[in-house]
């Protein structure tokens, strides 16, 4: 199910940062314009991470699903928050159960408080994915996916979580995203990845065996614990 990569490298979270600032003046003095002290933090943060994956073309990539349709792999931001409820609004009652377990409301998936706290990249604990495409003809953006990676406090270790719009489910887009997952957690050194996958979840099971991970079913058989091991 993996997408077909190209491999030109889209712009990095460094990039994204530094569009917040405005050109220095004529006195050599630098104007800020429509942006908050928070967003200063973020992009100042970005900015001097330490880590190289927010440039780097394993996360900042082109890609195209199965049916040729472009899309760009990148860091999610907090401007995305917008996209990310247009992005709930396309997803079926099945997707969001074997995604949450439960069948979260959509009130409660695209709650502000909520998305602010996914759509920021908290590099020390986690990192998340989006899939974006853009219309060529009104350069409309919106998000076909989310992976995501979360770290274990105690252990070095991460769990994996994806969600890709229903229209897109079947276009390699799903196993596009966790290969990337795979790749950071091999550069962040991790020992392995995990997730809980429900029984019913066949796509999710078949995805993960295709990227290498090994399955095993939980005491109860209602979900099975899929482990890639570095």
């Amino acid at each position: 199910m993996a997408a077909a990569v190209e491999s030109a490298p889209a712009a990095g979270v460094a990039g994204a940062g530094r569009r917040y600032f405005a050109a220095a003046g004529n006195d050599g003095s630098f104007a800020i314009s429509r942006m908050s002290c928070w967003m200063m933090i973020v992009a100042f943060r970005f900015l001097a991470m330490p880590l190289t994956r927010s440039s780097d073309a394993t996360v900042c990539a082109r890609s195209k699903l199965k049916d040729g349709t472009p899309v760009t792999i990148r860091p999610i931001r907090p401007e995305d928050e917008p996209l990310m409820v247009r992005f709930h609004e396309t997803l079926s009652p099945e997707s969001v159960y074997f995604r949450y377990f439960n069948q979260l409301k959509i009130d409660e998936r695209i709650a502000h408080e909520r998305l602010t706290r996914i759509c920021f990249n908290d590099y020390d604990r986690e990192i998340a994915l989006v899939a974006e495409l853009r219309d060529p003809k009104n350069k409309n953006c919106s998000i076909l996916g989310v992976g995501r990676l979360s770290k274990a406090r105690s252990v070095n270790e991460a769990e994996f979580a994806l969600l890709v719009s229903d229209s897109c489910q079947g276009q390699g887009l799903g196993g596009e995203l966790l290969n990337r997952l795979v790749q950071i957690g091999r550069d962040e050194k991790l020992d392995c990845l995990t997730a809980s996958i429900l029984a019913d979840n066949k796509a999710m099971l078949n995805l993960s065996k295709k990227a290498g991970f090994k399955i095993q079913r939980n005491p109860g058989g209602q979900d099975f614990t899929a482990e890639y091991v570095f």
